[in-house]
């Protein structure tokens, strides 16, 4: 059976201040697996509709795999993973590589947090192909970032 897929409501308003730190995608998805249902938020609407369609693309992200394996570690309630420090393993993860350089979703940091009731949290902040030295940045300027993304956080999760 497929997930259900349910856009978390917002305003862009995140994105726009991410952008001043080099960001040019945000993607914030709940995974919450006792429903099997995905919450998703994102910036970039060509490709939510691709890694969100109905192939299931979500369950062959090895990037997705790695993050769900560090927090099946006891006493582990959070990871952050640098895209580019995991390595393909498959055809359907190099496959989705090639997708993201398309879609400029690139050289990507993402943050995973387990929540309750067997859910997961991840945000994802990357860029186009291009932009090499990404990562770096994002950890340069991961207080500026953490700020507002603590700041947007409940607005974009629990609307009014």
């Amino acid at each position: 059976m497929d997930k259900q897929k349910i856009l978390i409501s917002s305003t862009d308003l995140i994105v726009k201040d991410l952008s001043i730190q080099g960001i040019e995608f945000v993607g914030i998805i709940i995974y919450d697996k006792d429903r099997n249902i995905v919450y998703y938020k994102n910036s970039n609407d060509k490709w939510s509709d691709f890694y969100l369609s109905s192939n299931n693309v979500t369950d062959k992200c090895h990037l997705k795999e790695i993050g769900y394996k560090i927090l099946e570690t006891p006493d582990i309630n959070h990871a952050s993973l640098s895209w580019d420090s995991c390595i393909p393993t498959n055809d359907e993860s190099y496959y989705l590589n090639e997708k993201r350089i398309k879609y400029s979703v690139s050289h990507g940091y993402s943050i995973f947090h387990k929540l309750p009731n067997n859910s997961v949290f991840v945000m994802s902040l990357a860029t186009a192909y291009k932009n090499f030295n990404f990562v770096n940045k994002v950890i340069e300027n991961k207080s500026k970032i953490f700020d507002i993304v603590n700041h947007n956080l409940n607005r974009i999760i629990c609307p009014k």
